[in-house]
């Protein structure tokens, strides 16, 4: 089930300023955001029309397949909430390709975080209080969530 954005609210946050909770329960697995070009995401057919029709967009910002979803646009995000998510290194979520999945069960009324290492720029640092967030390796990133997510969705 693809997450709606009243799935969402922002509020204070015990982690930092204010935080992105659920307003219900989400399943390890979930797709939880998805990149999108001025709030639109082609169906398959059209998925194919800008393929082999030689979309400039597609072309230009990297497309992007998950489930039956197919996007294409770089450093645009599904909602403004995604400002709101904190770093835990006991993340409940990650990005994968641009989408935002659940990587536990996430209970109604908990604080989505995310792993800051993993989109920050490999080398580069972060303060957030005493911790010390260093950007990892993208290529390590994706292989990482890519075995994270393969593990969720092999187990069914």
């Amino acid at each position: 089930m693809l997450i709606k954005e009243n799935d969402f609210y922002v509020k204070e946050s015990a982690i930092h300023g204010k935080g992105l909770f659920c307003n219900r329960d989400i399943h390890k697995g979930e797709m939880l955001s998805y990149p999108e070009f001025n709030g639109a995401h082609l169906i398959h057919e059209q998925k194919i029309i800008a393929l082999f029709e030689h979309n400039q967009a597609a072309r230009e910002t990297g497309c992007r397949i998950c489930n039956d979803i197919f996007a294409y646009v770089d450093n645009a995000f599904g909602s403004y909430h995604e400002d709101y998510i904190n770093h835990s290194r006991k993340n409940n979520c990650a990005y994968h390709c641009g989408f935002l999945f659940a990587i536990s069960n996430i209970p109604s009324d908990t604080e989505l975080t995310i792993n800051y290492e993993d989109i920050l720029p490999g080398g580069h640092q972060l303060q957030l209080g005493n911790d010390l967030i260093i950007g990892a390796n993208s290529a390590l990133v994706f292989d990482r969530t890519a075995k994270i997510l393969s593990e969720i969705f092999n187990k069914g």
